[in-house]
C-alpha cells in the first residue's frame, strides 16, 4: 500500500512516526515548505499511485491543498482529513470541503485525542475514523493494526468533524480560566458546561449525541484542554492574561464561523457566547467567571 501524508507540521510528523514502523508500506510525505523535507518529491510524484492520502493541514489551508490535490489523484485513492476547524469564508468543515473537491472519492475524517508530541514519544492513543465507506474503514484499520494508534470506526462523519471544531473552541475556556487563576475545580465546571453546549450545537448541525460523548468529543476535549502542549489552551491563557499578539489556533479561528452556523443564544450557550465576546474584545476575560458560575447558581 502506498500512503501519502500532506503537511509536515506537528500532526503530520506524528502520523509519519507511527506509520513508518508499519511493515510493507510505501510511505511518502510532502509539504509546501520544502525545507521540512529536503529530499521530497514533487507533489505530483508524491501522489502518484497513492492508495490513501492523509491531509494534515489546518482548516485555513485545506481548500488550497485540495484544489492542488484533486486533479492529481487516481480514481481509487481515498482521502482522510485531520483538520479540526471551519473554513472562514465558506463556513465549511473538513468533511464538507472533501466532498466539494472529491465527490467521487472515498473520504473520511480522523478525530479523537491525538496530541502530536505524545504520539511522537510513542504513547498509545486512539482515533476515530469517520467515513461512510466500508472500504476506507477496512483500509485504515488494517494500516494501523498493531501500531500505537488504535482506530475506532464511526459513521457520523459530519458529527466527528464538528466535534473536532468544538473541542478546540471550548479548550480556549480552560486556557482563559488558567490565565485568570480560577484553579483546578473551575476546570470541572467548565468541562461540564462545555460538553453540554457541544451536544446542543452538534445536534443542531446534524451530529449524534453519542459522538459528542465519545472519543471524538469528550475524549478529545479532555486531552486537548489538559495538555500543556495544546495550542488552543495556550491561546486561551494569552486571552485570560490579557496578552496580545497574533492569536492563531483552530479554536480561535473557528469561533466566528460557529456563530455564523447557529443562533448563539446566551441562555442556552452562555459559555460559547462568552468566548465569542472575549475573542472579539467585546468583553474582558473576567466575564468567564461571571457567566459560568452565575449560570450554575441559577
Amino acid at each position: 500500500m502506498k500512503v501519502t501524508i500532506l503537511g509536515m507540521g506537528e500532526i503530520g510528523m506524528a502520523l509519519t512516526h507511527v506509520l513508518k514502523q508499519q511493515p510493507k508500506l510505501q510511505l511518502t510525505g510532502w509539504d509546501k515548505n520544502a525545507s521540512k523535507l529536503p529530499q521530497q518529491l514533487s507533489l505530483e510524484d508524491s501522489l502518484k499511485d497513492a492508495d490513501l492520502v492523509f491531509m494534515c493541514v489546518p482548516s485555513w489551508n485545506l481548500r488550497g491543498a485540495l484544489h492542488n490535490l484533486a486533479p492529481l489523484l487516481k480514481a481509487e485513492t481515498s482521502v482522510v482529513s485531520l483538520a479540526k476547524g471551519i473554513e472562514k469564508e465558506s463556513h465549511k468543515s473538513a468533511d464538507e470541503l472533501l466532498r466539494e473537491f472529491l465527490p467521487n472519492h472515498d473520504i473520511g475524517v480522523l478525530g479523537g485525542p491525538m496530541i502530536a508530541e505524545s504520539m511522537l514519544s510513542g504513547e498509545l492513543t486512539a482515533g476515530v475514523l469517520a467515513t461512510a465507506s466500508p472500504k476506507l474503514k477496512a483500509q485504515v484499520k488494517k494500516l494501523f493494526k498493531g501500531s500505537a494508534l488504535r482506530i475506532i470506526p464511526s459513521n457520523d462523519v459530519h458529527g466527528t468533524a464538528i466535534c473536532g471544531v468544538l473541542k478546540n473552541a471550548y479548550t480556549l475556556s480552560i486556557g482563559i480560566a488558567e490565565g485568570l487563576g480560577l484553579g483546578e475545580n473551575a476546570r470541572g465546571v467548565l468541562f461540564s458546561q462545555a460538553l453540554g453546549e457541544m451536544r446542543i450545537i452538534a445536534q443542531a448541525l446534524g451530529g449524534k449525541t453519542s459522538t459528542v460523548l465519545g472519543l471524538a468529543g469528550a475524549g478529545d476535549l479532555f486531552a486537548t484542554a489538559l495538555s500543556t502542549r495544546s495550542r488552543n489552551r495556550m491561546v486561551g491563557i494569552a486571552l485570560g492574561t490579557g496578552g496580545g499578539g497574533h492569536l492563531e489556533s483552530e479554536g480561535f479561528m473557528s469561533l466566528t464561523c460557529i456563530q455564523a452556523l447557529i443562533d448563539v443564544d446566551t441562555k442556552r450557550l452562555p459559555l460559547l457566547s462568552c468566548l465569542i465576546a472575549i475573542a472579539n474584545e467585546q468583553a474582558a476575560p473576567g466575564l468567564l467567571k461571571e457567566v459560568v458560575f452565575d449560570h450554575h447558581r441559577a
